[in-house]
């Protein structure tokens, strides 16, 4: 919403009788609602309670949840998406999400694919042995690598950004939560950071983990590195963290390439939730038996592909299962 949006009515007429809202109309109202003032926010919520036939009450409780998610999401803080409740088409959403991200991000169209079966697999990634890194890298300034970055900060499940961070904050919210890490600016900090290094390697597959001395247990604490993570950079990532990667290479767009402003004043979580949804609906699909070395940085996105090719659209029995 634009500022010359702000205090016009959303364009809907409440009839007596018409049909209710889908349930992707009443996230984007919910959502519009959460993003306006005290002010307005009054001015509109019976118009919008109306239309979703909803007692006032009920919404309050729905804006408010709604204001702490996007909260938690500008402040880097991890949230579980919530699957949205009607079923979703695989390939509809790969097409969906390619069309997203190269609205604010202009790159090859196979990195683009790379980049939404990478997102889904953060969705599945405890049904595969191995999550590869994805190296999102440039070889100059002003290619898109933070925007992709922030892109897939509203798509992946449990998003955690940061331009910087240390060995020991990885491994523990690791052990906490298993974030998707979101790592910006890689190449002022993980050339010289050895330690870190290796914690991100062991990350790479399952089993991963540390070992550090846990003084309140007076013992040896093995924590566990395991998660999905993405790291953007100029250049190219240290060779073992490069092999363990499926890398998308940025360029600089042309003149002839517009591109939107990524906002995140004006971004919903509607794709993240589908990705969750089709991920319920479709992880018995995915093995996780440990593959033959050379297949393991390329298997969670082709299984996802597989997936997507063999179940396109969840059958109706499963509705019920992620509501």
């Amino acid at each position: 919403m634009s500022d010359d949006d702000e205090g016009k009515l959303i364009p809907f007429t409440v009839v007596g009788g018409s049909e209710p809202p889908t349930d992707d109309e009443a996230e984007h109202l919910v959502a519009y609602l959460a993003g306006l003032s005290t002010m307005q926010y009054e001015l509109q919520r019976e118009r919008i309670a109306a239309k979703l036939r909803m007692r006032l009450s009920a919404l309050d409780k729905i804006v408010e949840a709604k204001r702490k998610e996007q909260e938690q999401q500008k402040s880097g803080l991890l949230f579980e998406r919530v699957p949205s409740a009607t079923p979703v088409a695989g390939a509809e959403l790969v097409r969906d999400l390619i069309t997203d991200l190269t609205r604010y991000v202009s790159l090859n169209e196979n990195y683009a694919a790379v980049a939404a079966f990478w997102a889904l697999h953060t969705y599945t990634v405890n049904q595969c042995f191995i999550s590869p890194r994805l190296a999102i890298t440039a070889p100059q300034p002003r290619c898109g690598k933070t925007t992709l970055v922030n892109w897939l900060a509203t798509v992946v499940q449990r998003p955690m950004s940061s331009v910087n961070v240390s060995p020991a904050s990885v491994y523990r919210i690791v052990e906490k939560r298993q974030p998707t890490l979101l790592i910006d600016e890689a190449d002022t900090f993980l050339g010289t950071n050895h330690e870190l290094r290796g914690v991100l390697n062991s990350g790479h597959q399952q089993n991963g983990h540390v070992l550090r001395w846990d003084m309140a247990l007076n013992d040896v604490r093995a924590f566990s590195t395991f998660c999905a993570c993405a790291i953007s950079l100029i250049g190219s990532l240290p060779p073992t963290l490069q092999d363990r990667s499926i890398r998308i290479r940025l360029r600089r767009r042309l003149p002839n390439e517009p591109i939107a402003s990524l906002r995140s004043d004006q971004s919903d979580d509607t794709l993240a939730r589908r990705c969750a949804r089709w991920a319920v609906d479709n992880q018995y699909l995915y093995d996780a038996t440990e593959p033959k070395r050379r297949l393991q940085t390329t298997r969670p996105t082709s299984q996802g592909a597989r997936a997507i090719c063999e179940d396109p659209q969840p059958p109706p029995h499963r509705d019920r299962q992620a509501a």
